[in-house]
This record gives C-alpha cells, structure tokens and sequence, in this order.
C-alpha cells in the first residue's frame, strides 16, 4: 500500500511537470489579467494557469506553476508553445514575489532562464468599496545579449477588477516610457473555490485594427497537496 502511494506521487509529479513543460504562459497575475497583484500565494500551497492566446496570425498556448515558500515569498516557472505561424516554444522564465506589506505591497523578480533578462516589478493592490481591486505595477526590466545591455525601460500597468460572488470583471492598460500600448477587457468565473474559468480580448491603443484584436481563454487553480 505504501509503495503505491510513492509511485502514485511520482507518476503526479512527472506529469505535472510534463504538461509545464509543454504549455505555459509567463508569470503573471491571476488570469486573463496581466498586471501583478499583491498577494504571494500562501505558504505549502500550489497555482497553476493553463491558457490560450490567439487571433488570426498567431496561437500560443500556456501554462504557469507558483508555489508558496513561505507566507511572503512565491517562486514561479513558466513556458509558452506558439501553435500558429511558426510553431515553437518560448524561453522559459522563473520569477520571484515578496510581499513587504500583505496582500498590499510587494516586489517580483523575473529572469528568462538561459539569458541576462530580467524585470524588476513594484506591485500595490487596494480594495475599495470592498468589492473593487486597484492593481499598480511599476516596473523596471534590462535585456542584456551580451556584456552590454541593449536596451532597458519603465513598464507599467493598471488594472481594475470588480469582484461580486461568482464572477469578476475587469479592465487593464499596459505602457512604458513612451505611454500606453496595450489594454484588456476580461472576466472570470469562479466554479468552486480556488478554480476560475477566465477570457479576455486585448488589443493597442494606438493604430488600432480590429483584426489585431487578440483573445484568451483559460483557467486558473489553487490547491495544496497534504
């Protein structure tokens, strides 16, 4: 009986790193939002986010895994494979969130693995009204090639997220130094506690074009294994 609840756990876990192997998205904020919020997932706990982007031109699947190290501190792993175009896996990258304020205040590092990129993120998460989250994030990322950084830039990103019993609605922007690019609509619904359904539609603020409009599906679900 013993032995078969080890090789039962060793067959969960080659699974499980399979599939984040094969599908992942970045690391990032409860889906389909991209901007960060505070909260680090919970000490022994486990995130996973399985999702879809895609328009006419291009198709990415996805998929992110978080753990909680402590009650403060998350660490994250994410992988990407474009399905449309040119089919083929994107960098994997592992990123790090400390909360220096619970559920307020805190701070992420994320490096894309193999290579000098890394993005350093300022996060604030307020409610008000009790049922409306305001998410800021600054952030600051370098992309080095080589010995010399080829270029670096201020990001940041706004969301607000209104949250009533079973489902939340949600608006985003996303710029740099030269303004705002990027904005997104989405919505998820919660099915029972810890896993949501999400979808979304993104596109730029500025050219904009219709058949650039791009969408997402997916899912996000927490657990904690005994």
């Amino acid at each position: 009986m013993i032995q078969k609840i080890k090789s039962d756990k060793i067959v969960y876990f080659s699974f499980l790193f399979f599939v984040l192997f094969l599908l992942s998205i970045n690391c990032k904020a409860a889906r389909p939002f991209a901007t960060d919020d505070a909260p680090t997932v919970a000490f022994g706990e486990y995130e996973i986010e399985l999702g879809y982007d895609f328009n006419k031109e291009t198709g990415e699947f996805g998929l992110g895994f978080k753990h909680g190290l402590t009650n403060s501190m998350d660490i994250g792993i994410g992988f990407g494979y474009i399905t449309i175009s040119s089919p083929n896996f994107t960098p994997p990258e592992i990123s790090l969130k400390y909360a220096i304020i619970q559920d307020t205040l805190s701070f992420s590092f994320v490096n894309e693995l193999g290579t000098s990129n890394y993005v350093i993120n300022a996060i604030f998460t307020k409610k008000i009204f009790e049922f409306i989250e305001i998410d800021v994030n600054i952030g600051y990322s370098l992309l080095y090639p080589g010995q010399i950084a080829e270029s670096h830039t201020v990001t940041y990103a706004l969301a607000v997220i209104a949250g009533f019993e079973k489902i939340d609605i949600g608006i985003e922007a996303l710029g740099d130094k030269e303004g705002f690019k990027d904005w997104q609509i989405g919505s998820r619904y919660s099915l029972f506690d810890g896993f949501n359904l999400d979808a979304g539609i993104s596109g730029g603020f500025k050219d904009f074009q219709a058949e650039e409009i791009l969408g997402t599906v997916g899912l996000h679900y927490e657990f904690k294994m005994n």
